[in-house]
């Protein structure tokens, strides 16, 4: 549930917090398009709906994506009886208890066969290289999207291409598909806005690419931090940019005062749960319990899920970290072996049973030093306890960096992008030049202040649902589930 200090905190969306780009004086026209049979996806294209013809004089246009085989969400058979029992429902009229959304807008893909001999090719490109190779053209954002969509799918960074041609081919054919689909919607609709969700698999990529290559402003929408709210992107929800962005507006309306305070209740509700996943991470830990450990100095490393940052966010520095094995393995390389023992404690993968370690060829090349020990995802070692005996506590992106740093024990560093990290910090160390540099006898505990930024943004941002309702994880308008 929402925590009481939070809830009258997030705001609910109003026009002046909605701006329509075209500045031209006419009735507007905005496209919504669904892209996943999914409750969050149903429930914002419902939202958005509402809220756009309850506040604007606009022509509001809804597509449907979502139900249809080119996408790996759900298996063949789940997809099947979900079709067949919207289809019984329509043509019975039978609807009590479900909501079904009308979608009043149909695009026909142009070229189908061109699209299916482009797709075959583009696999069998991909099946040449055997890898994903990402610049910033226009084929690294197809590339991007497909990677993200197996990597989510299989829950792991690190497959081989090559044995999954077909889900390849699939995935190739959805972009393709929708990138055309959506190309004649601008063209047809010439819409002042186009808003889709998520913005990072392979449809919504596609929807989002297609918009820009015809210069239609997108609003993409994303989950908010609390369940039950929504966010709004004019890039990606994935840039930490656009979020460092964000946060410095909050604070700018709330005020240093008030921030300081928001930021403080958040931190001690973290150390119950994860708002935005609902999880207890500590439910696993065995109180007190660390690894074996000796008298050397300790340094602790918090890793997140590699699949947070495989494929998107903004594009690093050369110079800079570009992911955080690469970041530890420079760390394990500075710290001298007859001084320091290094732990690296995994992420979690939640309540996920997995049959075999999605990163083990991640953190491969580090399991070779003496002084570095592993501590597994699902394994009861107390990651709290583990920071009140550490010496230096180091992170990539994790929120136990924030949280190290709340509990005043030891020095906490950067060492990749966050939202809340000063550029200026001594304690951001994302580059070897810097670590070379480092001087650990010189860094302290750090103040509560360096993580205003971060609990505020957490605490607050997003807007709450208004026409949409959740239960258990479910949407429902006017009391019917969504269907």
């Amino acid at each position: 549930m929402l925590s009481e200090p939070f809830q009258k905190e997030i705001p609910v969306l109003r026009k002046e917090n909605f701006k329509i780009p075209c500045t031209s004086k006419h009735c507007h026209k905005i496209v919504i398009v669904n892209a996943y049979d999914v409750d969050l996806y149903q429930s914002w294209t419902v939202e958005m709906e509402s809220f756009l013809q309850e506040n604007f004089e606009a022509e509001v246009l809804t597509l449907e994506f979502g139900y249809s085989f080119l996408h790996l969400q759900r298996t063949f058979l789940r997809q099947l009886a979900i079709l067949t029992l919207r289809h019984f429902l329509r043509v019975s009229r039978n609807t009590r208890g479900r909501h079904i959304i009308v979608y009043n807008y149909r695009a026909k893909a142009i070229q189908k066969p061109a699209k299916l001999r482009k797709a075959f090719l583009e696999t069998l490109r991909t099946l040449k290289d055997n890898s994903f190779e990402f610049s910033n053209g226009p084929e690294a954002i197809k590339d991007r999207a497909i990677f993200s969509t197996l990597a989510t799918t299989l829950s792991t960074v690190e497959f081989n291409t090559r044995r999954h041609p077909l889900r390849l081919f699939v995935l190739n054919l959805a972009y393709e598909l929708y990138y055309s689909i959506t190309t004649t919607v601008c063209k047809e609709i010439e819409p002042c806005v186009l808003i889709v969700g998520n913005g990072r698999l392979v449809k919504p990529a596609a929807v989002v690419a297609s918009s820009r290559a015809n210069k239609i402003p997108v609003i993409i929408i994303e989950r908010g931090s609390f369940p039950g709210t929504f966010d709004l992107y004019k890039y990606s929800p994935h840039s930490l940019h656009e979020r460092k962005m964000q946060a410095a507006e909050l604070s700018l309306r709330f005020g240093s005062s008030k921030t300081s305070k928001i930021s403080r209740e958040y931190i001690e509700l973290r150390k119950e749960y994860d708002p935005i996943s609902g999880l207890k991470w500590h439910r696993n830990f065995e109180t007190g319990l660390i690894p074996d450990l000796d008298n050397r100095k300790l340094c602790v490393c918090f890793t997140s899920t590699e699949t947070e940052f495989a494929v998107f966010g903004d594009q690093r520095d050369k110079m800079e970290f570009q992911n955080q094995a690469q970041a530890f393995n420079e760390l394990a390389l500075f710290l001298n072996p007859e001084e320091w023992q290094i732990v690296i404690r995994r992420h979690p993968y939640g309540s996920k049973k997995l049959k075999s370690d999605p990163e083990s060829k991640l953190w491969r090349g580090l399991m070779a030093f003496q002084h570095v020990t592993f501590v597994g995802p699902s394994d009861p070692v107390d990651s709290y306890a583990l920071c009140r005996r550490a010496d230096l506590v180091a992170h990539f992106n994790s929120s136990m960096g924030p949280e190290a740093i709340s509990m005043e024990c030891c020095p906490v560093i950067t060492m990749g992008p966050t939202l809340w990290e000063r550029d200026n910090s001594k304690y951001l160390i994302n580059t070897k030049d810097k670590l070379t540099k480092l001087n650990i006898e010189n860094l302290t505990t750090r103040p509560l202040a360096d993580i205003e930024l971060w609990g505020m943004y957490w605490a607050t941002f997003g807007y709450k649902f208004t026409f949409v309702t959740w239960n258990q994880s479910k949407g429902f308008v006017r009391g019917k589930r969504i269907l």
